[in-house]
């Protein structure tokens, strides 16, 4: 990822409050209990281009080990929610989703079975359009390729948090004979799971076919009750 043209659609200004009632797709990447875990909104804009904004999760245990200073430093500026213990509670992950399907239009909520099938099936009980998006290249090519394509053509406006700029800097594009790519990282403390569930909300707007003429999916009322 090239990260200059990345750091140049920052905007500072950007707050997740002026996009309610607005049409968004989600991307959950719960990753495991001991791993960073990332939700992605991904809000297009009537002219093709997006604004997304990410929250992440990880157990307090984590954090406090000697090797993550990183981690306590995304805390002090409010980036990253710490849950008690050694495991992250996706009890909490549960109620962010929730309360933002209060507040923002989700179209679909693209989650990896692999590690979230429980929290789905809660959220689908909620009444939430939860949609399987498994890991695997078939999925990410397309979503990974345009996601690079808008970074490029300055197309993704973001609230330049140092999280996901981190996570960006982490990424390998794996590439097989077909140059289908997947996102890939090198090493177990390089985490890219904020991208991966960036890639998997791209996936699900992609899914839904061409952007609305109007924003005729603003809330008059709580998704949720």
């Amino acid at each position: 990822i090239d990260l200059l043209k990345w750091r140049a659609g920052a905007d500072a200004s950007l707050r997740l409050e002026d996009f309610y009632g607005r049409t968004c797709y989600l991307g959950m990447d719960l990753a495991s209990k001991v791993d960073l875990c990332a939700l992605e909104l991904l809000f297009p804009e009537p002219d093709g281009t997006f604004v997304r904004f990410g929250k992440y999760y990880l157990p307090r245990a984590t954090v406090d080990l000697p090797q993550n200073e990183h981690y306590r430093e995304y805390e002090a500026l409010g980036l990253l929610t710490v849950t008690d213990g050694n495991i992250t509670s996706y009890n909490e992950i549960e109620e962010d989703i929730l309360a933002l399907a209060k507040v923002v239009d989700l179209v679909d909520i693209g989650y990896d079975p692999h590690e979230a099938t429980m929290l789905a099936t809660r959220l689908i009980d909620e009444g939430l359009p939860m949609v399987e998006f498994a890991a695997n290249m078939r999925n990410f090519n397309e979503p990974m390729k345009q996601v690079e394509a808008l970074i490029l053509n300055g197309q993704i406006r973001h609230d330049g948090d140092k999280v996901m700029e981190w996570a960006m800097s982490n990424v390998v594009a794996k590439v097989d004979r077909g140059d289908r790519m997947y996102p890939y990282k090198e090493t177990n403390d390089k985490k890219i799971d904020p991208f991966v569930a960036l890639c998997m909300a791209m996936g699900r707007y992609l899914a839904g076919g061409e952007k609305p003429d109007d924003w005729s999916g603003f809330l008059s009322s709580p998704v949720v009750a």
